[in-house]
């Protein structure tokens, strides 16, 4: 959904995912391209796209970061703006998506801010310790800085939700 309302506002956009779940982006695209193929259509270099990302796997972060040619657009390349909802919950996956981030913030040639959000799972020890086991692990790569909700647009924030500003030091 926020790659879809970034993609509304001109942004150009790639969304990930594990391969499997690529399908159900492209219908998410296909569902909603009247909200951005109107505001896409106005600039010929903007894009929406989909891409299979397997957190830890330097391939796969390579070929996001690639730049193709298609129909004379210029599609990929190094990220400004890196997005992450709600994928602080398995605790096998830490490492390999702080790896991701890492090599795709350091992939650009401008510092790149990371923005995550992720639902307040504190309600089992177990849950509480990933989340403590990812800010313990991220802050050894990553410039941490937690965003308090009141200077976020009281509408569309949740005390459910934290939300995290990361970027390379």
């Amino acid at each position: 959904v926020v790659g879809l309302v970034a993609a509304s506002l001109g942004a150009n956009v790639t969304l990930t995912d594990l391969p499997r779940i690529i399908p159900f982006l492209e219908e998410g695209i296909k569902a909603n391209c009247a909200l951005f193929c109107v505001t896409n259509s106005k600039s010929r270099n903007s894009f929406i796209r989909t891409i299979p990302l397997s957190w830890g796997n330097i391939n796969d972060v390579n070929e996001l970061c690639k730049i193709n040619n298609k129909n004379g657009v210029k599609i990929g390349g190094t990220p400004d703006l890196i997005v992450v909802s709600d994928c602080v919950y398995f605790e096998a996956s830490l490492a390999p998506l702080i790896c991701t981030l890492r090599e795709l913030a350091r992939a650009s040639s401008h510092t790149v801010p990371i923005f995550l959000s992720y639902e307040v799972r504190d309600y089992s020890l177990q849950k509480q310790k990933i989340k403590e086991d990812f800010f313990d692990l991220a802050k050894r790569y990553f410039s941490i800085q937690e965003i308090p909700s009141e200077n976020l647009h009281e509408e569309y924030c949740s005390d459910a939700v934290s939300y995290t500003h990361l970027t390379l030091p």
